[in-house]
């Protein structure tokens, strides 16, 4: 984009688990608290060049991981937190 001397987007994919600290899945959590920190950073660093970044925080999906994970509890606590109550379909 900076090259093409062109306006760009750049979307990030992060979680609402991060906002809340959900327990038992503090990788997870920092992991998305990482793309979060990197997309403001990308935000600051490009709109000088006419490029934006966001991140989007999408509710729990109910993705095959989802299902066997050993962590429902967490989920719970992740949909409890969700305007829209339920779980997405992927």
């Amino acid at each position: 984009m900076r090259a093409a001397n062109k306006a760009g987007r750049v979307i990030s994919i992060a979680s609402n688990t991060f906002f809340a600290g959900t327990p038992n899945m503090a990788a997870y959590v920092a992991a998305k608290g990482g793309v979060i920190g990197f997309t403001r950073a990308l935000a600051t660093e490009l709109g000088k060049y006419n490029i934006t970044a966001n991140a989007v925080t999408p509710g729990l999906i109910e993705s095959d991981g989802v299902k066997a994970s050993p962590h429902n509890e967490a989920f719970g606590f992740v949909e409890m937190l969700q305007a829209m109550k339920g779980k997405g379909q992927p």
